[in-house]
């Protein structure tokens, strides 16, 4: 942003309202410090009744989480006159997005140009895609081993033994288990060769949408049979960038809490102090972890007013009461407390990254609750299931399933109710299916229960 201020208006057709931008670099610091202390002003002196904070999810550009941001907020306002709705009364909102960088990985024409000499007439263009990725596990590495993984993850095909070389030096870079400050957590060669395998059975790659294999499958390390034999060359099946891109699931994950907590706390803390309007949080994928380690990290002045959480990469155990194998809360238990409305959480069959293999990459001992289903909404693949792919774990009588709804019905909630996870089924058709009349009717019951 060139100068502090709204970064745009969002035309409502009837009426205009900015949209200010929040950014955050990767360690929570603050990168827009006045504008968003203009905003705070702003809605301490503007007699705003609702703040709408939005956080998007991993692998998004700004451009694109603003342009969903806008997406929403028209759609949701549309919904309001179209089916001629009633706004809260007073209704005067506040519209807050939040930037924080989630993306390692962006294509060719999303880089800052590079002044270098052109591909001769033979070679074929670079793979920016893969250069992105192989930088990002190699910030990781000593030059040594830096060298070795461009070498091998550059081939086409691996043999047995280069395959546990590179396994082995990826299980080196793999972030550790540094939420509960134990190394020994951090996946082995096995492991990472383990994830791999199921990846290429399974048929995740970038170019085939749809897999050949069951619907649920995986298993956590603990859970999982004695191994089989690796088949020799399954790596031939599997392109390397899905091997690195399945690095950078714990990348984002760490670092969507750990801007939450440092970046995220501090800011909910000052739209809550800034006045009495009531504060809605809006998350899609990590950035719904992101809004979680905001209001849980540290004591709120006050409630927050709701909390909508869309297709949540995070564990399906955050909320339980007690995890299994861990034996404390879920590491977002105490949002049940600091959130006025029963949260609202969505999950859903056709999101395939977090239904289908979220729990294949996600395995270090913190990832259990975030921090297999002994009482909950069904069945789990895993004990490190998403709560986006499957709903609430471990939540007896405080969670309820229901099928996520749009206009005219209501969604009837029970205070004693704290969570609500809507099945998406019908609904949500996709990861990044959440800018849509069913979300907009969700958040409206939110705003009027």
């Amino acid at each position: 942003m060139s100068r502090p201020g709204p970064y745009c208006e969002v035309d409502l057709g009837d009426t205009k309202l900015p949209l200010w931008i929040v950014p955050f670099d990767e360690h929570g610091a603050c990168t827009g410090p006045e504008t968003r202390g203009l905003f705070v002003e702003e809605l301490a002196r503007g007699g705003y009744t609702d703040v709408f904070l939005f956080s998007h999810g991993w692998n998004n550009t700004f451009e694109l989480a603003a342009e969903r941001y806008k997406r929403f907020i028209v759609g949701y306002h549309d919904l309001l006159r179209s089916k001629a709705l009633a706004e809260p009364s007073p209704y005067k909102p506040l519209l807050i997005g939040i930037r924080w960088p989630s993306i390692d990985l962006v294509l060719p024409w999303e880089k800052v140009p590079q002044i270098a000499a052109p591909p001769g007439p033979d070679e074929p263009p670079p793979d920016m895609d893969k250069l992105a990725m192989m930088d990002l596990v190699k910030g990781s590495l000593d030059s040594s081993a830096a060298e070795k993984l461009e070498r091998l993850a550059g081939q086409a095909t691996l043999p047995d033994k280069e395959a546990r070389e590179l396994a082995e030096l990826l299980a080196s870079a793999y972030p550790s288990d540094g939420e509960l400050g134990d190394d020994s957590e951090r996946p082995g060669a096995d492991d990472v060769m383990a994830i791999w395998q199921e990846i290429a059975d399974e048929g995740f790659t970038e170019t085939e949408v749809e897999s050949s294999g069951p619907e649920s499958f995986g298993v956590a390390v603990e859970d999982r049979p004695p191994a089989e034999p690796i088949s020799a060359g399954f790596l031939s099946r599997l392109d390397p960038r899905d091997i690195l891109r399945a690095f950078t699931v714990y990348k984002m994950k760490d670092r969507a809490g750990v801007v939450g907590a440092a970046g995220g706390a501090p800011l909910v803390r000052d739209l809550l102090n800034a006045g009495d309007a009531r504060l809605h949080l809006v998350g899609h994928s990590y950035g719904s972890r992101l809004l979680l380690a905001a209001i849980c990290a540290d004591p709120l002045p006050r409630k927050v007013g709701s909390l909508l959480l869309l297709q949540p990469a995070v564990n399906c155990f955050c909320f339980a009461e007690e995890v299994p194998k861990i034996g404390k809360p879920g590491g977002f238990r105490v949002a049940l407390d600091r959130v006025e409305e029963p949260i609202f959480t969505t999950f859903s069959p056709n999101d395939r990254p977090l239904h289908d293999f979220f729990h294949i990459a996600v395995r270090r001992r913190s990832d259990l609750g975030d921090q297999l289903k002994v009482a909950g909404l069904g069945e789990i693949p895993s004990l490190y299931a998403a709560l986006g792919g499957w709903g609430p774990a471990g939540l007896p009588g405080e969670a309820q399933e229901v099928a996520l709804a749009r206009f005219p019905k209501r969604y009837a909630l029970d205070r004693s109710v704290r969570v609500y996870a809507l099945n998406g089924a019908t609904g949500i058709n996709g990861h990044s299916d959440v800018v849509n009349e069913w979300t907009y009717w969700t958040l409206y019951n939110q705003m009027t229960a």
